[in-house]
């Protein structure tokens, strides 16, 4: 039986950097979905079906931050990664107390995107390790 690949929404308005995130994840074998704005993500996501939503903070119309509160106040517990050009302190505050899994500045390695993708999706390997 093949195993079902873990849903990823990504929320980011720069074509070219939703692009490349599309790609990175489909290569760490996710599955995506690139929406443009939190207006889109609202009107054609499948919640459902959705392990975890790759946030960015400032998008045309709602903010990354408005649409967190949104999925929060509906009693989503989706796990959500904000990520953002913008390290100003006051931003940073309010993305690490918001109820957010993680935060990350851009730009950031690839690896702790997938890393951090993978131990909030995918479940522990039950293996333990054997030291070889």
């Amino acid at each position: 039986m093949e195993s079902r690949r873990p849903h990823i929404a990504i929320v980011e308005n720069d074509d070219a950097f939703g692009a490349a995130l599309v790609r990175l994840l489909k290569a760490g074998g996710f599955e995506t979905v690139l929406f443009p704005s939190a207006e889109q993500f609202l009107e054609n996501a499948h919640l459902d079906d959705l392990a975890c939503v790759v946030l960015d903070v400032h998008l045309p119309g709602a903010s990354g931050f408005e649409l967190l509160s949104r999925l929060r106040r509906d009693l989503l517990k989706i796990p959500v990664l904000l990520m953002t050009a913008d390290d100003s302190p006051a931003t940073r505050k309010r993305a690490l107390g918001s109820e957010c899994m993680d935060f990350l500045i851009k730009p950031f390695e690839a690896t702790v995107l997938l890393g951090t993708l993978r131990r909030c999706v995918l479940p522990p390997d039950p293996t333990p390790n054997q030291g070889l």
